[in-house]
């Protein structure tokens, strides 16, 4: 079975860890590296529209900024796109639902464990105590975040 190959957009702490795990993944390779650091056996590249064609996923854990280059990319060649990166202005919102029209896409905001069941357990909260108690929640990240 020949693997599918992965475009990892942003090799910050997440897309080295996307990388490493795709060293030995049996069905997914690293196919492009989307950043100016050593791509190791793909083409690593800072142009969207050199790499991606070469996949058959995108992974993007870039700066909001980079959302306007890579789904147009993504849309054109018809690669499916996961995007995890924060803080998406309301054009980039609108991009990447006209997007999810034409190719599958996945949005998710944080992908810790952790913060998934703690997106349940409120989902929960609320519905049990819905208007008898106010409930904050704060957000903290390492000091290396960049958003």
């Amino acid at each position: 079975m020949r693997k599918q190959k992965v475009c990892v957009v942003g090799a910050g702490n997440m897309g080295q860890r996307i990388i490493r795990l795709l060293s030995t993944h049996r069905h997914f390779c690293l196919g492009a590296v989307v950043e100016k650091k050593d791509g190791r056996d793909s083409i690593q590249t800072d142009n969207p529209a050199l790499a991606i064609p070469r996949c058959h996923v995108v992974i993007d854990f870039t700066a909001p900024a980079a959302c306007a280059s890579i789904v147009p990319c993504c849309v054109k060649n018809r690669v499916p796109y996961l995007v995890g990166s924060t803080q998406l202005t309301a054009d980039d919102q609108d991009l990447i639902r006209k997007a999810s029209k034409r190719i599958a896409v996945m949005q998710a905001y944080n992908f810790s464990m952790g913060i998934q069941v703690m997106l349940q357990l409120v989902h929960l909260a609320s519905r049990l105590f819905r208007d008898h108690v106010d409930i904050e929640i704060q957000e903290l990240h390492h000091r290396k975040k960049l958003d």
